[in-house]
């Protein structure tokens, strides 16, 4: 399975690294860490932050992240 560093992932989702940082303290997605708390998506969190980012833009969201349904 493919994981991806914060980094990856916020260029995948077209979103800031910060904005991933805050839905994962708003509980809208728990990456994986290392040892050294480095930060590592699976596809699966990858699709639900793609989601997530696209109701965003679309204005569907209203909320904060975790009260959004994203699948």
């Amino acid at each position: 399975m493919r994981m991806y560093s914060i980094g990856e992932a916020a260029g995948v989702v077209g979103r800031s690294t910060r904005t991933l940082l805050r839905w994962e303290e708003a509980g809208a997605v728990k990456p994986s860490k290392d040892g050294f708390g480095r930060r590592y998506f699976t596809e699966e969190q990858i699709e639900r932050l793609k989601r997530l980012a696209a109701e965003r833009r679309g204005g569907l969201a209203v909320g904060p992240p975790e009260e959004v349904s994203v699948g």
